[in-house]
This record gives structure tokens, sequence and C-alpha cells, in this order.
């Protein structure tokens, strides 16, 4: 057992041993009263009044230390998450604990300044069905205009409410309101009440509630900005995961530099060209991408760093330790932020090796074939099998033949 729980179970003991002894003193006077001297009647008497003033103060200190420890408890726990329903919840059974309310509701202003209840319960730690609503609005908007709590401990019979149709319609009694302020902004309200009995709630309660809103308007503020981060967040990840998939789509290799020239970022089809990995690209500087030449796309970058210009569609060509001679094409624009400032370059790669390949082997194969062969052969109807056709052929003695071939 913790010292904190040994030293209140004393408290309790202590209290209870001094009203017994102040009840026993009583007792006492009544039976044999008659036959003690006025004197020793009048000092046990005077016993038994300081016996029930020792248990009431004991009382209201064993309380009071309670509330303390209460208060130091919902502090913990309410900073001890950022996670705005529970921090609710903590504060809201908390508060219906401590001043013996029936229910509690907490009521929060949105972003166009609109009071609505974000969470309610009652004695049972158990949320109220939103058909059970049935608060003072006029206690509230007291309470909003003046920026004061408001306790009254029979609203059916205060003239500040009695008249009220709420008060009356739903049967109020006892009822205490306090704001909930963050830098003497009004954030929102809480609100207790208890509609069976009359009198639940002192200013001993009120001055406790408004105790304890001031420490849950810092933690529901902190769980709020929390809150707004993290959407923040997930936003700015959602957006990031788009771009990445968007990125990593593009047929054509795109690299990014910094200004001072080192690999930023990259997508698959550049690393596909280059033949590297993710993780090898980056942070390499621009000499170091390409086996030969890097001279070429280095003096690019320069100058649309110096004239803040593009380059679009130069050519390189390079060495590969595996491809062997590449043929890249490369577009070079300036990086820019949000300000218009230069970060970098961006750089776009087509390879062109495979396309000049095929341009290459065009071109030797129209020097071994007629111009007018060449001229027939249509992609789009060529078939396997070949085409019958008569074509006439001269032998050595010149004689003409007409032979069908395939």
């Amino acid at each position: 057992m913790s010292n904190e729980s040994s030293n209140s179970n004393l408290d309790q003991q202590l209290i209870t041993q001094l009203i017994d002894l102040a009840e026993q003193t009583e007792m006492t006077i009544r039976r044999v009263g008659q036959t003690l001297p006025s004197s020793v009647i009048e000092n046990l008497s005077q016993i038994s009044a300081n016996l029930k003033t020792l248990s009431s103060r004991s009382v209201k200190g064993y309380q009071g230390n309670e509330n303390l420890i209460a208060m130091f408890g919902v502090g913990r726990a309410i900073n001890s998450t950022l996670e705005l329903n529970q921090v609710l919840r903590i504060v809201m059974d908390t508060i219906i604990r401590l001043t013996n309310a029936e229910r509690g509701f907490l009521m929060l202003r949105d972003k166009n300044r609109k009071l609505s209840i974000r969470i309610a319960r009652n004695w049972e730690r158990e949320s109220i069905n939103p058909s059970d609503y049935a608060i003072s609005r006029s206690v509230i908007e007291r309470v909003i205009n003046t920026g004061h709590p408001i306790l009254t401990t029979n609203a059916q019979e205060d003239p500040r409410f009695g008249e009220q149709e709420s008060v009356v319609a739903y049967h109020l009694r006892s009822i205490l309101c306090v704001p909930l302020n963050i830098r003497k902004t009004l954030i929102g309200v809480i609100y207790a009440d208890n509609r069976i009995q009359a009198g639940v709630f002192t200013e001993y309660e009120r001055d406790l509630l408004a105790a304890l809103a001031n420490q849950a308007a810092v933690a529901i503020e902190n769980a709020r900005l929390f809150e707004s981060v993290r959407k923040a967040l997930d936003e700015v990840t959602e957006l990031k995961n788009l771009t990445d998939n968007v990125f990593a789509s593009i047929a054509s290799g795109v690299l990014t530099a910094d200004t001072e020239d080192k690999i930023t970022m990259s997508n698959f089809a550049a690393e596909k060209i280059l033949g590297t990995q993710g993780d090898d690209i980056i942070g390499l500087h621009i000499r170091e991408i390409l086996p030969s030449g890097n001279r070429e796309l280095a003096s690019y970058v320069q100058t649309v760093k110096q004239n803040d210009q593009d380059i679009i569609g130069v050519e390189i060509k390079t060495q590969h330790p595996v491809r062997g001679t590449l043929d890249l094409r490369l577009n070079i624009s300036p990086l820019k932020d949000a300000t218009q400032n230069t970060q970098g370059v961006a750089i776009v790669v087509d390879d062109l090796t495979e396309t000049y390949e095929l341009v290459r082997r065009q071109r030797l194969f129209e020097r071994m074939v007629s111009p007018e062969v060449i001229s027939q052969l249509d992609p789009d109807t060529l078939q396997l099998g070949g085409t019958r056709a008569q074509i006439t052929t001269l032998n050595r003695f010149g004689e003409r033949a007409n032979i069908e071939r395939i």
C-alpha cells in the first residue's frame, strides 16, 4: 500500500473516532446529567462541542486534501495524453466525482464561435444520450456574457433563473457553470447540475470547478493544437505519397540537385537509366553520376544557374560500365521555391540509346536493300509465311525465266 493510501486511511479513522467520541460524550450527558454537578456538565458539553468542531474541521481538511490529490491526479492524467476525446472524458468524470454532480457537460466553441456540447457524462461515468441534453441555456449564456462562474443552489427558486423556460420545464435545481479560458479568451464552458437535490453545490465546489477548468482549458488547447498539427501532417504525407507515385510513374528520368550541385531526389526511371540505386545516388555531386560526359552536364547546370533559364533538348554521349555507350537527352531547369528563389536545378533525362540504335540499323538496311523494295514494305501488313509471286531471272546465257518464288 502506498504512503498516500495509508495517510488517507489514517485520516478517515481519526475523523470516525472524533465523531464517535463526541456522540458518546453527548450520550453520557443525557444519561447521568442530573446526578452530576453543573460545572461538570458544562465541561462535558464544552468537550462535546469541541469534538464536533474538531471533527468537522477534520472532515473539511480531509476533503480538501482529497480534492488536492484528485486535482493533482487529473492534472497528471490529462497532461499524459494529447488525444482530445480522452482529455475531455477524464475532465468530466473527475468533475462529477469531486462535485457530486448528477450530470456534467463540456462545451467548446468551433471555428465559427458556435458553442456545442463535445462530451456529456453522468455520475455512473456513462455518456449521456443527446436526447437527454436538458440543460439551462440561460445559465450558460450568462457565463459566456460575463465570463464569471454561476452557482445556484435551487434554480427553481433563484430569481435570476426561476422564470426561465428551461429551468421550469426540465425541473433543474442545483446548477454550477464555469468558463473555460485560454489567455483571457473564452473557448467553452463546463456545466454541472443535479436535477434531484437542491443545495448540492456550494462556493467550495464552485471554486474547485473553476480551478479544474483552468487546468482543463490548457490541456484541451494542447490537445487541439496536437490534433491540428497531426491533421496537417497527414495532409502533407498524403500529398507527398501522391507526388512520389506520380514522380515514380514518369517514364523520363528525373533528378533534382541543390545549390551545391548534390543530388537530392531521383525517380525510378533515372536510377534505371544511370544504373544506380536511390540510396547510392542521393548526395552525389552531379559530376559523379555519369562515368563520362560529366563535364558537359556540369557545364550545362552552371549555365542554367547563372542565367536562370532553361536548357532544353541537349544531347550527350556517355559510357556506362555495363550498358556501354549511352545516348542521353537532357532538359535542365532552375528549381525554385514558393518565393521564386532558386534552390538548385531539375534535370529530366531521356534515354535515346535504343532509339538511336534502331536508326543506325535502319540506315544499314537502306544501304543493303533497294529503296523501291523498302517503299513496298508496310510493317502493319507483314505476316508470317511470306507471299507467293512471279519473278523473272536471267541465267548465264542471258535467257529469261519466270520462277515462282515465295
